[in-house]
């Protein structure tokens, strides 16, 4: 058996258990909880990623009724750290939509910014002109225009949601 898999075994019985009465877990000597989740990242090769270490409130909006401005402190894998202002509704919803545009910003550099607008036009009616090409071919019925119509107007609806993802979440409600 993988001694990997063997070790993650043994600590989800023993955490099953629960702690001692000084808070260790049986089984680990007396490892604390925070030394067993170490010796967890050790044994299975974590990788390392970016964590929210600290959280504080700024303010809240005047003028979008439920919106907060959070100051997050971020420290990213390689030990630095980062002060990101993060708004949202709750603590979560900020912290996700920080998550989100990181991700857009990363997908942008790696993708989209390395082809050009007129290769994504280009791409987007080629797709257009696929999926009337395969409506069209199939055999004629009643339902083939509705067909058609119907294909466009989906391929259409993808391409604003696809635009909409890419537009960042964590941006300041005043």
């Amino acid at each position: 058996m993988n001694p990997e898999i063997n070790t993650i075994a043994m600590i989800n019985r023993d955490l099953k258990k629960g702690p001692t009465p000084k808070g260790h877990f049986y089984g680990h000597g007396n490892n604390p909880t925070g030394e067993l989740i170490k010796s967890i990242q050790k044994n299975i090769d974590m990788k390392p990623r970016r964590r929210a270490v600290h959280a504080e409130l700024r303010k809240e909006s005047e003028s979008f009724d439920g919106w907060l401005k959070y100051e997050v402190t971020i420290e990213n894998p390689d030990g630095s750290i980062e002060h990101v202002p993060a708004y949202g509704k709750d603590l979560q919803d900020a912290l996700s939509r920080v998550v989100h545009d990181q991700r857009v910003n990363t997908i942008e550099k790696k993708v989209i910014k390395k082809i050009p607008e007129i290769g994504w036009m280009l791409a987007w009616f080629l797709g257009a002109a696929f999926i009337l090409e395969q409506v069209l071919r199939a055999p004629e019925n009643s339902y083939t225009g509705v067909i058609a119509v119907g294909s466009v107007v989906l391929y259409f609806l993808l391409t604003l949601s696809i635009i909409n993802w890419f537009n960042f979440r964590n941006r300041p409600r005043k």
